[in-house]
């Protein structure tokens, strides 16, 4: 099949109209572009027309380009190799004239060979990409004419081994020669100001670096991942460093020259401070971190797994950035937030598997996402009462932690806080709190209880969803929606008290909870969504209260022990699905009034056994739940009809018989407010 697609897409290469053609002509196998009085070495097609996988290269084996070409009678010379001209081809050698000014977009891109390329003088501007991928090149001669590195230029050309960059260039731009994995030694020139996103990241084979004292800029990332190096020193001229700019995991030595006004590594810090705010931007893995710092940046130790042993924070400090220590898994014992510390960015101490304790300042105001996420040694924590909110995974994960306690001031707790903390026994939780995040405490395996505030007024999706130890909730009077899978496969749930106050109870909320046998539906409830009691398999009966107008898809179904179903609608509520139930060989108990419409009914007329439910007592004739003149009519009619099934609260008097002297006997009981 794969064949006979490639043979397809050369046919239809062969039938594209010359119009959508890359080149004007060809001479000896090359193709050309006519640019006025110039021309560019191109593709025969570019690689829009084809799928990648599909791509057919325009050249093979060793390509000499010349200097000029005849084409009908006029001499032009060749002073550009295109955009995408050998993409993907595989050469045995290059050969490039003099004439040549400009190697285009990705020129070379995914070739395969050249060994080696000698680019001329006569080159001043090579494109982004021109020689990415090219995973066989392992030596590049750089013309002296050049004043930047292009974007990805050399990017994951994994043989490159050395390269001497020009003493003209002054700018190395994003990911250069990113992933060049076999390159030992790298020239910087003198001239060099700027240095890329990336541009020297994955260069895991450089053991040394030598920043010249013209380098201005060093973006983040720039030498990110490069593991063979072990000490950098930053010099004097150097203004700007972006994070994680040199995030190496087997650092140990960072020098800044002293008299540089931006930065400094105070006291033989092994850091990089910025001077004028204190803040720490880099560290490694023998970092000291000096007690002048009043922040740590942003990814400061990202994955700075060397770091080891307790971590010491300055009584100084004001904030710890996102990422800041994340996933270094050296840091263990006990970890002090200082006072003065008002936020913890996200992720900040994420993976730090071997932390044991935290001890939290009395200024934090925010616990950000994910902060102490995989902190699977954690065993206790406590949210001091100036937090106001904790973060969405804050504590996901935490397999450690039995036992947490929320201050005072917290009001939102995000979604996944607490997931997966599934040797959680205790929590507790203030008053004023006001919402829980989607699946805040799901897979809380452990948790037995958890006291719900009167304060709060929403409760996200699968909050507690396989929570299997919980055995009873009472939900607050301020909700009005059970979420989908808030409580699902919480298999030992068995007593839930429910407002009247909720009027929806959402798809799956309580889906697997075989340990319900029994529960009381709200008297405003007027949806039960898809597989809201699905696999409620100890269900024994269920009263559908009369305000409800819609029963979802499967909402009953695997409630196999379900032997009763009362549902109080005068008119029968819209049922989405003959499945919406598990079997129909419950009685049903429905208004008598209704009993009919129910029998006749689609859905509800699959019942094999429907009757008129017992209502409030003597006198609720219709089975609402409620004695009013809408009784005393229904009574009236009744006899008028004289039907002859009748309800057992028609007797009113109680005197075995249903006659006119039950109506005086309703009425009087209205009259007196009995």
């Amino acid at each position: 099949m794969k064949h006979l697609i490639l043979t397809l897409l050369v046919l239809f290469a062969a039938l594209i109209p010359s119009s959508m053609a890359a080149y004007d002509f060809q001479v000896e196998g090359i193709y050309y572009e006519i640019n006025g009085n110039e021309v560019t070495v191109t593709c025969e097609y570019l690689p829009d027309y084809f799928p990648s996988e599909y791509y057919r290269p325009s050249y093979y084996g060793e390509i000499i380009i010349p200097a000029t070409v005849d084409y009908h009678g006029t001499t032009y010379p060749v002073t550009a190799i295109g955009n995408y001209a050998f993409y993907k081809c595989y050469l045995s050698n290059v050969s490039i004239p003099n004439s040549i000014t400009s190697i285009g977009v990705s020129a070379f891109e995914d070739c395969m060979g050249p060994y080696s390329i000698d680019i001329p003088n006569s080159v001043t501007t090579i494109c982004q990409y021109a020689f990415r991928s090219c995973s066989e090149l392992n030596s590049v001669t750089l013309p002296d004419s050049l004043a930047f590195i292009a974007s990805g230029t050399f990017e994951s050309c994994g043989n490159l081994s050395s390269i001497d960059i020009p003493t003209t260039v002054t700018t190395i731009n994003n990911y250069a020669f990113y992933n060049c994995s076999s390159l030992t030694s790298v020239t910087l020139p003198d001239a060099l100001t700027h240095i890329g996103t990336g541009a020297f990241a994955g260069c895991t084979g450089l053991t040394s670096l030598d920043l010249p004292s013209s380098v201005t800029t060093i973006e983040h990332h720039a030498f990110a991942d490069c593991t063979g190096l072990t000490s950098i020193d930053i010099p004097n001229s150097v203004s700007y460093i972006g994070y994680m700019a040199f995030n190496i995991p087997n650092l140990t030595s960072i020098t800044i020259a002293s008299d540089n006004p931006y930065y400094d590594s105070r006291n033989n810090c092994n850091a990089i401070i910025e001077t004028a705010t204190n803040t720490l931007i880099i560290g490694c893995r023998n970092t000291s971190i000096p007690n002048s710092v009043k922040a740590i940046g942003e990814y400061a130790f990202y994955e700075c797994k060397g770091l080891s042993g307790t971590l010491t924070l300055p009584d100084a400090l004001t904030s710890i950035g996102k990422y800041a220590f994340y996933y270094c898994t050296g840091i263990s014992g006990s970890l002090v937030i200082p006072d003065p510390v008002t936020t913890i960015g996200d992720k900040a101490f994420s993976h730090c598997l071997r932390l044991n304790k935290v001890t939290f300042g009395n200024s934090l105001t925010t616990i950000g996402e994910s902060v102490f996420s995989w902190c699977t040694g954690l065993t206790n924590i406590d949210i001091p009462n100036s937090v106001t909110s904790i973060g969405s995974a804050a504590f996901n994960f935490c397999t450690g932690l039995t036992k947490a306690t929320i201050g005072s001031a917290v009001t939102t707790i995000g979604s996944s806080a607490f997931s997966s903390c599934s040797n959680l026994t205790s929590i507790t939780l203030p008053e004023g709190i006001k919402t829980f995040g989607s699946h805040a405490f799901y897979n809380c395996s452990k948790l037995p209880n958890i006291d719900i505030p009167n304060t709060v007024t929403a409760i996200g999706i699968q909050a507690f969803g396989n929570c299997k130890s919980l055995t009873s909730v009472t939900l607050p009077d301020s909700i009005t929606t059970i979420e989908n899978s808030l409580f699902s496969d919480c298999t030992n749930l068995a007593n839930v008290f429910i407002p009247n106050s909720v009027t929806t109870i959402g798809e799956r909320a309580f889906t697997g909870c075989k340990s319900l046998t029994g529960i009381t539906l709200p008297e405003a409830l007027t949806t039960l969504e898809n597989e809201a009691f699905n696999s409620c398999s100890n269900l024994a009966s269920i009263t559908i209260p009369s305000s409800v107008t819609l029963i979802g898809y499967y909402a009953f179904c695997g409630c196999t022990s379900l032997a009763e179903v009362t549902c109080q609608a005068i008119t029968p509520p819209t049922v989405n699905h003959d499945l919406s139930f598990a079997t129909y060989e419950a009685t049903l108990f429905v208004p008598y009034q209704s009993l009919e419409d129910y029998r006749t009914h689609e859905i509800w007329g699959q019942f094999l056994r429907a009757v008129p439910f017992v209502g409030a007592g003597p006198g609720d004739v219709n089975g609402d739940g409620n004695i009013t003149v809408g009784d005393v009519t229904n009574l009236i009619d009744m006899l008028l009809m004289g039907e002859e099934e009748r309800p057992a609260y028609a007797d009113v008097d109680g005197d075995g018989n249903v006659t006119i002297k039950d109506i005086a006997t309703l009425i009087d009981m209205l009259l007196n407010n009995h």
